[in-house]
């Protein structure tokens, strides 16, 4: 009778020593362990040959559509673009602790934000929340 037959009987599990237990115990782990790295081999196996299969589909991306803004003269825009700089400039300077005169912006460009506007009034909720 081996060992591990001696595990399974409750009756031969109080005879055995505690060496044997524990030799019986790790083996049992270890056994397990191998058990489940295989049927994670198998289904990694599975899961890449079904990709192979399947994958030669390309997803479509959604296309990102700026919302329109309100019509300005090119000289406002121009004129706005020159101050949003200067305030730019101005709060990096004062936020640092440093010497000024390391750095400049030179330009500033706007990007699409695709957040909901649900998301967008979460966002502003928090500011308030944390700024009072």
């Amino acid at each position: 009778m081996t060992l591990l037959d001696k595990f399974t009987d409750p009756e031969m599990i109080r005879q055995l020593s505690f060496g044997e237990k524990i030799s019986a115990s790790i083996y049992v782990t270890l056994l397990g362990m191998g058990i489940t790295f295989v049927a994670l081999g198998v289904v990694w196996g599975f899961v890449f040959l079904l990709s192979k299969i399947g994958g030669s589909r390309k997803r479509k991306e959604k296309a990102v559509i700026p919302s329109p803004g309100p019509v300005v003269p090119e000289s406002k825009v121009e004129m706005e673009k020159g101050d949003l700089i200067a305030v730019i400039t101005a709060a990096l300077e004062a936020g640092r602790a440093g010497p000024g005169g390391t750095f400049r912006v030179k330009k500033i460009t706007r990007t699409v934000d695709a957040t909901p506007l649900w998301g967008q009034v979460g966002r502003i909720e928090q500011l308030d929340t944390t700024v009072r």
